[in-house]
């Protein structure tokens, strides 16, 4: 009996510890099986990192690309407006240069810019001949320069002597008409700067300027937009380039040159100091 109780309890201690090493066993498997879905899990929330991030960069590709048709869209539709624009701005300049053609059909007088003097007349005569050429009233075709034709033309008294204004009225319209002519190329010159007109094209509107520059008129024009500042700066330089400038100039353009040179020394000096057009506004 003493031998039955010993075995069992042999027996017992063998059979709890069995049963530990089970639980044993099974924590471990447990922890391994922890161990392993946690592994799982990490690899999975890097899978989904991944994969957003993944989302992300095609987002701000497709953003891109939806931003770069739009991009050359406005730049197609900018450059269809601005060639539009300069359509528009180049059919002003011609509706303009229309309108003062019908204004010289409809009074003849204003052909007086234009007008043309003898060969043979000598330069230091031009002022005297050409004033008188305009106008028969003394107080006025005795002008020395831009300042005195001016104030003459102007005179109150050419506004309260009814014979004197009628007189002095044809001419008065004739000096409107140069100063228009001589912004209306102001205009044109602007175009070019914003390159609504190419720098030839322009040449092709401020030949006028050469061509009349020693007329009497258009010379007194420019003296009172100088005097006003009704002019830029840029744009004085080169009526001073295109009047007076003998560089590069041949033939013919040279004969003007030379011939305008003389006559402004004797009828608007200040024009030929390099340093005129400096007092101007800068734009």
């Amino acid at each position: 009996m003493i031998v039955n109780h010993k075995l069992k309890r042999e027996f017992r201690k063998l059979l709890t510890l069995v049963n530990a090493r089970k639980r044993d066993s099974t924590e471990d498997t447990n922890l391994r099986n922890l161990e392993k879905w946690s592994y799982i899990a990490s690899l999975a929330n890097v899978f989904i990192s991944i994969a957003g991030l993944l989302f992300i960069y095609l987002q701000i590709i497709e953003s891109r690309k939806q931003f770069h048709g739009q991009l050359v869209e406005t730049r197609k539709q900018l450059e269809t407006n601005n060639t539009t624009n300069k359509v528009s701005y180049r059919g002003q300049l011609y509706e303009q240069e229309d309108s003062y053609n019908h204004w010289a059909i409809e009074n003849d007088e204003l052909n007086g810019l234009w007008m043309s003097l003898p060969d043979t007349l000598e330069a230091q005569n031009h002022v005297e001949f050409m004033l008188k050429a305009l106008t028969a009233d003394i107080s006025i075709n005795r002008s020395k320069n831009p300042k005195l034709f001016y104030n003459n033309l102007h005179n109150y008294k050419n506004f309260t002597n009814e014979k004197r204004r009628k007189g002095s009225e044809k001419l008065r319209r004739l000096y409107l008409y140069a100063q228009s002519y001589l912004y209306h190329v102001h205009n044109a010159y602007d175009y070019m700067v914003d390159s609504v007109l190419t720098p030839g094209e322009f040449d092709t509107w401020s030949g006028f300027i050469r061509q009349i520059g020693c007329n009497l008129i258009f010379l007194t024009a420019i003296w009172d937009g100088y005097e006003h500042d009704y002019m830029s700066r840029d744009y004085a330089v080169h009526i001073q380039k295109k009047l007076l400038d003998t560089a590069g100039v041949k033939g013919k353009a040279l004969k003007e040159v030379l011939y305008n040179r003389k006559v402004v020394a004797g009828f608007y000096p200040e024009i030929l100091d390099t340093n005129w057009s400096k007092k101007l506004p800068a734009y």
